[in-house]
């Protein structure tokens, strides 16, 4: 009788902890949706939207004010007056919602053609080279290098200045050298892959899952030389 006194206790005191654990579990899972799910949906939700947007037809005289539009809403800050009359949208975080609307009405006249002349200057053209490293790669260079000249440089206008000035060309240096040996190499393969697949013809896979044979490709293309990268 005592032993299964002690075994009840012990089921009650484990309900009871189990119990104490849902507030803390239903904000984990509340944060995961926020921060994780909620936002990888609304990503999906941006292709699906911008791969429609070639098929969506803007007069020239909309265009600057599509424009004007984008970026306010690419420009959204919490705890704005230029913003807060803003609603919400669903279960989604307004910052993201709106970001995300900015983001693609501000592709959509790029898609139709507007601001080729613009996008098709060198600087542009290298800054587009470098991008994805770019992308991939500045944020763990402000949060290393940065940080330590911030750490290390006196507190003032011009030495914030002078971090900036470090942070932007140490993050374009490194891009150059991640599109150079990273980037570059990972598109040739990737054409040298898609090429081979594409030469897959009927007779070229019977050799190939009969015989255990694989077809050569047709060429392997290669990408060129950058003259816009030092």
């Amino acid at each position: 009788m005592p032993i299964l006194t002690w075994r009840s206790q012990g089921l009650m005191n484990l309900g009871y902890s189990q119990l104490s654990m849902l507030p803390k579990r239903a904000v984990l899972i509340k944060m995961r949706m926020d921060y994780v799910v909620w936002p990888v949906l609304l990503f999906l939700f941006a292709i699906m939207i911008g791969s429609l947007l070639h098929a969506v037809t803007i007069s020239k005289k909309w265009v600057p004010y599509v424009i004007l539009i984008a970026l306010y809403f690419g420009a959204f800050q919490f705890e704005n007056r230029y913003y807060d009359f803003l609603p919400l949208v669903g279960v989604f975080r307004k910052k993201d919602f709106y970001t995300t609307i900015g983001a693609v009405l501000l592709v959509a006249p790029i898609v139709k053609g507007y601001g080729k002349k613009i996008f098709e200057a060198p600087i542009f053209q290298f800054l587009g080279r470098i991008s994805y490293g770019l992308y991939l790669l500045h944020f763990l260079i402000l949060c290393s290098l940065s940080c330590a000249f911030y750490l290390f440089l006196p507190h003032t206008s011009l030495a914030l200045l002078l971090n900036f000035f470090l942070y932007s060309l140490i993050s374009i240096l490194v891009s150059v050298v991640f599109y150079r040996y990273v980037d570059r190499p990972a598109i040739t393969i990737s054409h040298y892959f898609s090429n081979f697949l594409l030469s897959l013809k009927y007779d070229n896979l019977k050799k190939l899952f009969l015989t255990n044979e694989l077809p050569m490709p047709l060429h392997i293309p290669i990408v060129a030389e950058d003259s816009s990268l030092p």
